[in-house]
């Protein structure tokens, strides 16, 4: 998708530099502990004790947040949907009643709840909410060649714009999807993509 973006678009020379690039450059300075990440990523075990310094260099370069705030980048971050947040507030019966105009004694079945609920996630569909969560991954490479991912949320803080939060260090992507899963995240493109079965857990979470 990247190099069709770039292929498609034609150089300006006035434009800021895309700065965005899949392997970040760790300075040298980290690469013991770089190494030492993707190790724990690849084969497990115990963290690396300087795992933080290595989180607090993506949170705090100024390359790095070039390369995550790029324009390619922007274009890139997958939405998930938190499936137990609780925050989807009009996901309930009285409201849905209302929506619907029904009296308090009238049935309400499972397939309403999930029409009406789909019909919500349309509305609320922006990241840097507590439903619907931009997740990214970047990678890290060691000089013999081996590599992980870092697995990163997009939040919205207010004035200080938008912030790329570290969530870890993964295999592959199917780690970085199982650890999604694990947290109760769920990668679709949109709410008509959802199962069934998630949109009613989404509006039961919101009625315990």
């Amino acid at each position: 998708m990247v190099d069709d973006v770039q292929k498609g678009r034609k150089a300006d020379p006035w434009e800021p530099e895309d700065k965005y690039s899949d392997v970040l450059k760790v300075p040298p300075e980290l690469h013991a502990i770089r190494d030492a990440a993707i190790e724990f990523a690849l084969n497990g075990g115990e963290p690396p004790a300087d795992l933080h310094l290595l989180e607090e260099w993506f949170s705090d370069d100024f390359e790095v947040y070039e390369n995550t705030h790029s324009e390619t980048a922007a274009m890139q971050f997958d939405p998930a949907v938190r499936i137990g947040s609780g925050y989807l507030y009009s996901a309930c019966d009285s409201e849905l009643r209302d929506r619907l105009g029904l009296s308090d004694d009238a049935p309400i079945t499972d397939a309403m709840r999930i029409a009406y609920t789909r019909d919500l996630l349309e509305e609320e569909w922006t990241f840097g909410g507590e439903t619907v969560v931009a997740v990214a991954t970047r990678s890290i490479e060691s000089a013999d060649g081996r590599s992980c991912l870092i697995g990163y949320f997009e939040e919205s803080h207010g004035q200080a714009g938008v912030v790329c939060v570290w969530e870890g260090v993964f295999a592959d992507l199917e780690a970085w999807e199982s650890h999604l899963h694990s947290i109760g995240l769920h990668r679709y493109s949109g709410p008509e993509e959802i199962p069934d079965e998630l949109i009613l857990e989404i509006y039961n979470n919101n009625n315990v």
